[in-house]
């Protein structure tokens, strides 16, 4: 055998190295945005069917990826959109109906196509506001409002996401 083969050997039988794991970690933890307003540009929008992990199984969703600025901070976000309404079950849009009758709306799209309003998603920045939320492990998601609060929940172990709860045409 090799000197370069018994040191490969060696490698292969040494006990993985933990600190490197938790290093790793850290570095590929994806960051959430503070809750607040952002200007986001769509980098891409793909039409896809709502998976067994989603609320919205089988359901037709426009999953957009945008980069997000804003005065808490920028950074990049997923949503999913769709033109086809469900209900909570308070009779009220959900979220994905919400958010593509607000495109709608914004840009004056009444009388568009899917296809058209899909495009403007592409095409033009909105405002958006995003809220910063937290999984206590037992289904409960918790709005952290500030820093403060981002980290205190953070520091429990919480999982972050963030939601795009409402867009709108850019102001100013």
């Amino acid at each position: 055998m090799s000197e370069f083969e018994q040191m490969f050997n060696d490698i292969l039988d040494a006990p993985a190295d933990s600190a490197l794991a938790k290093e790793a970690k850290a570095k590929t933890t994806f960051s959430t945005l503070l809750t607040g307003m952002y200007t986001i540009q769509a980098t891409g929008v793909e039409v896809e069917a709502g998976s067994e992990k989603s609320p919205w199984t089988d359901r037709p969703l426009f999953r957009v990826k945008s980069k997000a600025t804003g005065a808490n901070g920028k950074g990049f976000l997923s949503f999913d959109m769709s033109p086809v309404v469900y209900r909570t079950k308070t009779g009220r849009l959900d979220g994905p109906a919400t958010l593509w009758g607000n495109v709608i709306t914004a840009f004056n799209l009444e009388s568009a196509t899917n296809r058209e309003v899909a495009e403007a998603v592409r095409q033009y920045p909105m405002d958006a506001y995003v809220e910063e939320v937290y999984n206590d492990g037992n289904g409960k998601w918790i709005k952290a409002s500030n820093e403060q609060e981002s980290k205190a929940l953070a520091a429990k172990g919480y999982e972050a996401r963030n939601f795009v709860r409402n867009l709108k045409a850019v102001q100013g």
